[in-house]
């Protein structure tokens, strides 16, 4: 693929079905794609729906291909919120084969509509490695953000599917956001030619910050759905409910209304409605005012990567995360903040200690905004461009 050698040449669609949320995967291709577009690449994404009101801001600077249609975005955010709520994840088992055709369709209307050299997609991958075959003038790219359902669920009906994803492995180059996303695919796939290129961060965003915490601030970014464990949270501040002046806030799209509402009957119960903020949406710089008010990161959940924990950490924000998951390629354990397991003693007791030791705390301030320079979405074109080049 010489022709990829001169980027202002080079055409790359993305392929995300639904822009119409504020996860992680959206935040990715937002930031990812925006990137590129600044490296000289011509850059366009496909979708069914884009919805500029209910997601990320940084989508609004590119070329996007897709309905902005309000009912047809409504629909899709319900079937969304259904999905996420009942199974855990927008590609739900009754949903599975529709994503399937849908994301192919998407394709093959890139491939005709923009003749791109490669095609980056980010979503359902199994019928990939098939429209390779067909579609031969450019370079498939599957980038996996954790372990796709036909690879996690066992089903008759899912075991053919696994075969085509498992072709697509052998066919695409294959990245995943984190080791250990790699490492559940490998496990499950048996497929070793899995290469790892981290999300980033915007770092311009977070250029002009200065600290404004009273030391005080505890907060969490994440979508509100069981799987971010906010419930954890509230816990952990009944527990924390003596120290003088400490709070939380609970920043995040609210993708479970149920769960929502048992979040807050449990602030309730405990009776720390003075003591506990959730704010439902923020704009970008809106976040980045937050991050700049707060003191420690939190972040009870299993994360196949954590792009939020990345953004706190380039706000100068330490983090307690959950030891296990993507987390551990970001968090080094009392480095730039702490890893924790099940116990509300242990996160009490790392909170009390960055509380009360201030030279510390701004010590892993420091190196917390270090290590997020690690993360930055040059070097993720970098080694993108790299792996491209050298397997082509």
């Amino acid at each position: 693929m010489d022709e990829c050698k001169n980027r202002f040449s080079v055409k790359i669609a993305f392929i995300l079905p639904l822009i119409v949320s504020g996860g992680g995967a959206n935040r990715f291709l937002a930031e990812y794609a925006e990137a590129f577009r600044k490296k000289g690449y011509n850059v366009r994404i496909y979708s069914l729906i884009y919805d500029p009101e209910r997601t990320f801001d940084s989508f609004r600077r590119l070329n996007i291909e897709a309905s902005r249609n309000a009912r047809l975005s409504k629909l899709a955010g319900k079937i969304t919120k259904w999905s996420i709520s009942r199974w855990r994840r927008i590609v739900s088992p009754p949903l599975l084969l529709i994503g399937l055709i849908l994301e192919s369709l998407l394709v093959l209307k890139a491939y005709f509509t923009y003749r791109p050299q490669v095609i980056f997609v980010t979503g359902n991958h199994t019928l990939i490695g098939l429209l390779s075959l067909v579609l031969r003038k450019c370079r498939f790219v599957c980038y996996y953000h954790g372990l796709p359902p036909t690879l996690e669920w066992n089903s008759l009906f899912i075991r053919p599917l696994r075969l085509l994803e498992k072709f697509t492995m052998l066919k695409c180059l294959v990245l995943a956001n984190s080791t250990f996303t790699a490492q559940l695919i490998m496990r499950k796939a048996k497929e070793t030619h899995i290469r790892v290129i981290h999300p980033g961060v915007d770092f311009s965003r977070f250029a002009n910050l200065q600290k404004f915490d009273d030391g005080k601030v505890l907060i969490n970014v994440g979508r509100i759905h069981p799987a971010k464990k906010q419930h954890f949270l509230i816990h952990l501040m009944n527990k924390l409910r003596n120290i003088e002046g400490v709070k939380l806030i609970i920043l995040g799209f609210v993708e479970s209304e149920q769960y929502l509402n048992e979040l807050h009957k449990l602030v309730r119960n405990y009776g720390l409605e003075d003591k506990i903020t959730f704010v439902y949406y923020a704009r970008d710089e809106e976040l980045v005012d937050f991050l700049s008010r707060s003191t420690i990161y939190l972040h009870p959940s299993i994360e196949t990567f954590g792009i939020s924990i990345v953004e706190a950490m380039a706000a100068g924000v330490p983090v307690i995360a959950y030891k296990e998951g993507g987390q551990r390629d970001i968090v080094s354990h009392g480095v730039d903040g702490f890893l924790a397991g099940d116990s509300l003693e242990e996160w009490v007791n790392y909170i009390n200690i960055l509380l009360t030791d201030r030279a510390l705390l701004e010590k892993m301030s420091q190196a917390a905004k270090k290590k997020a320079t690690m993360f930055s979405w040059d070097r993720a074109v970098d080694k993108f461009e790299r792996l491209l080049y050298s397997s082509t």
